[in-house]
Parts: C-alpha cells; structure tokens; sequence
C-alpha cells in the first residue's frame, strides 16, 4: 500500500507506526482522521481452560511493552489500561 501511494496511485489509511520512517524522510505525508476519530482496543487473551506455554506468556509481554513505549514515546497515540 506504501508503494502505491508514494507512486500517486491512490490513498490509504494506516496507523502512523508502519510510516514512520517514510514520514520521517519526507516520501509520505499524514492527515489525521478528526472526525470521527478512528479507535482501536488492542487485547491480548491467555487461554483459561490450560497452562499457557513460556513462549506464548513471553511473546504476550513483548507485544505490551512494545506498544507502551510507543505510546509513550508518541509514536502511536492511545493510552495504557492496565500496567504490564
């Protein structure tokens, strides 16, 4: 989808994460959607009915600090629910 906007084939709409660094260098611009503004909960679900494995726990606890340091960092938007 990037490629075809920075060609001027069309449009698209994304998160800025994946954009960053065409922002960054100048190859895309964003407009912010203001109304409505977009919103997204972002979940992440551990089976009830058995053990989760360490590999599934640790991937869970990377996805969620990843995504509070962009939060924090201001990369992405949104705020943290629940603390790691």
């Amino acid at each position: 989808m990037k490629s075809i906007v920075q060609n001027n084939h069309g449009a698209t709409v994304l998160p800025l994460a994946p954009i960053r660094e065409e922002l960054n260098a100048g190859k895309l611009c964003a407009v912010p959607i203001v109304d409505p503004v977009p919103v997204r909960r972002l979940i992440i679900s551990y089976p009830t009915h058995r053990p989760v494995s360490r590999l599934a726990r640790f991937s869970g606890q990377v996805i969620a600090s990843t995504v509070k340091k962009l939060v924090e960092e201001g990369v992405c938007s949104g705020r943290i629910l629940t603390e790691i």
